[in-house]
């Protein structure tokens, strides 16, 4: 949970957990380029993997869809919340510094801006990096 930069740094610790989890390990990207999954899409892909094989991704800087900004940042801070405090599922925030990261000014200030409501509040440990 967090916000990439240039480098999709979410994306690949995800994939860098895979070697220490299940043969049939995957990693599921919540936020694509075009789409943000439902709640249901949610319920859908746990249901199809064992919480053992799957790293779940949620990056609020990888959406470039046809939804309003502030749309998406609602339907992504939704599914935040549902992971985190309906699920129960460990979340961690992944606090990419936007320098290091060369993340864009726009997403250097949405990171800022969902830092305390939505990535501390919906998470149970940070990994800044």
């Amino acid at each position: 949970l967090g916000c990439s930069g240039q480098e999709h740094e979410i994306s690949k610790l995800a994939s860098s957990l895979l070697p220490k989890l299940d043969q049939d390990a995957n990693v599921i990207e919540l936020v694509k380029k075009n789409s943000i999954a439902s709640l249901e899409e949610v319920e859908q892909l746990l249901s199809k993997h064992t919480l053992n094989n799957a790293v779940l991704t949620l990056d609020f800087n990888l959406y470039e869809g046809d939804d309003s900004d502030e749309d998406a940042t609602a339907q992504m801070t939704k599914l935040a919340n549902y992971i985190h405090q309906d699920l129960g599922l460990l979340c961690i925030y992944i606090n990419v510094h936007p320098d290091h990261a060369n993340m864009s000014a726009q997403g250097a200030a949405k990171k800022n801006a969902l830092e305390q409501d939505v990535f501390i509040k919906n998470t149970d440990y940070e990994m800044c990096i």
